[in-house]
């Protein structure tokens, strides 16, 4: 809740705003054609809610809430109450779910469908005769792909590793793998294919992609940026859960999950890696993998706890539970108290207040024209050649520059940096207190004339 009452609109809030008043008629790209399914559910939503950040985060924030709840709900469902209040205390906590449960985008609601379709698919896999759970995993597999077109990942990568284990493991004897294909995968092959018709026939084919990719620096961070913020305390913990389930587990549902959280997990760093060398990725965009390793979490612990006597029980669950959550605490707070993003909104402040008829050199201007729509504003650009042409215009301009840890957004060659260091100076940099690895200062430069 105090991120959704308090940190400020990121510039994909915006265009979510945008591209739900505009569905398919947006002009930002790639729009949302191949994504519909939340912005058409927001569309809907916006007819009674303000377009404020409660308004646009209420969805997000009841996604959310939904996946904690599922994720106690699956757990225990798969190795009782114990497993269940661990899995979903992890969640709770979990700066990546707070986050996408603070944010107007669809990523929790991404997290609620994968949930949901890994767990029936498991009942699937078990059942073999019952077409309730192919028909639900069927249906959530393509809501899900049509949320966003990353779901898609881990799914894959899961249900191959599970059909593998079933197919060549004899522990696995028994699981009914022919309805999976034919039930399952066979229904949603000829769905993508009926989809990616329908978009090359109206000319948006373009939609599956997200440009053009962001250059080899961004596919080397992309792995690690990931690690980072699942943390890699969750990460270790829902692996090696899963790897010690496959060595000691006595339930065939413990084997099929364990197989689901390794492949779903490798197939989604896997193709993303490969998929950030073609077209612009982003860390969130492995959502559909967290339920996995969270679920892993507490089933591991459950199944640890069932060997130990009452008193060892009690001591080496809390033991447990301490460590994961002051693992991720650092990230926890940090994203409770600053959000993942950066706030511009005490840079506007500041130009309102020392020279609000000015020039201001902003990025994203989508933020600049909701929360300071007076400002005589253009885009921002760490490029020399424009920040000079824009000095050699005879004004003086203020430049708002937003910095990480590996510099300012945009400046690969550090250039930008070295200009405005040079012809501007620092009127005020703004960075909020945070205890995790991750940077977000808003520097205003003020440029042009002599003013400090």
């Amino acid at each position: 809740m105090p991120g959704v009452l308090t940190h400020a609109f990121d510039q994909d809030e915006l265009y979510t705003l945008h591209e739900s008043l505009d569905l398919f008629a947006t002009t930002l790209e790639p729009g949302i054609d191949a994504r519909p399914v939340y912005y058409l559910l927001q569309h809907v939503l916006l007819f009674v809610v303000p377009h404020t950040e409660l308004g646009l985060r209420v969805l997000p924030l009841v996604f959310g809430l939904g996946g904690v709840f599922l994720t106690w709900y699956v757990a225990q469902r798969l190795a009782g109450p114990l497993a269940g209040v661990v899995a979903g205390l992890v969640v709770a906590a979990a700066p990546w779910h707070i986050y996408v449960s603070s944010t107007a985008r669809y990523y929790s609601l991404v997290y609620l469908l994968a949930l949901g379709f890994f767990y029936c698919f498991l009942r699937a896999a078990e059942s073999g005769s019952d077409r309730r759970w192919h028909l639900a995993a069927l249906v959530l597999l393509v809501v899900g792909a049509s949320t966003h077109p990353t779901f898609v990942f881990p799914a894959f990568g899961g249900a191959v590793l599970a059909v593998l284990g079933a197919w060549t493991w004899k522990r696995l004897e028994g699981v009914a793998t022919v309805p999976l294909i034919t039930r399952i995968a066979v229904p949603f092959a000829a769905f993508l294919l009926v989809a990616l018709a329908i978009l090359r026939a109206v000319g948006r084919e373009t939609a599956v992609r997200n440009f053009d990719g962001r250059g080899w620096t961004a596919v080397v961070r992309l792995l690690p940026a990931i690690v980072e913020w699942v943390t890699p305390m969750i990460l270790v913990a829902g692996v090696v859960s899963a790897l010690w389930l496959l060595r000691s587990a006595r339930l065939r549902t413990d084997l099929l999950w364990a197989l689901l959280v390794l492949g779903g997990t490798a197939g989604t760093l896997g193709i993303l890696f490969l998929a950030a060398m073609v077209t612009d990725v982003y860390s969130y965009y492995a959502t559909a993998m967290l339920p996995l390793l969270f679920v892993s979490i507490g089933v591991g612990v459950a199944r640890v706890a069932d060997d130990l006597p009452g008193a060892s029980r009690v001591a080496t669950v809390g033991a447990i539970a301490i460590v994961l959550l002051a693992g991720m605490a650092p990230g926890t707070a940090s994203q409770i108290l600053h959000g993942t993003r950066f706030d511009y909104r005490p840079a506007f402040e500041e130009i309102r207040a020392r020279g609000p008829n000015d020039l201001v050199l902003a990025w994203p201007v989508v933020v600049q024209r909701y929360y300071a729509p007076e400002l005589r504003a253009r885009e921002f650009h760490p490029d020399p050649d424009y920040l000079q042409e824009t000095l050699e215009g005879g004004e003086p301009f203020w430049a708002i520059a937003s910095r990480r840890r590996h510099g300012i957004i945009g400046d690969l060659g550090d250039e930008g940096r070295r200009w405005l260091s040079r012809e501007c100076a620092e009127a005020r940099n703004f960075q909020g207190r945070r205890f995790d690895f991750r940077m977000y200062e808003v520097i205003l430069y003020r440029c042009g004339d002599l003013v400090q």
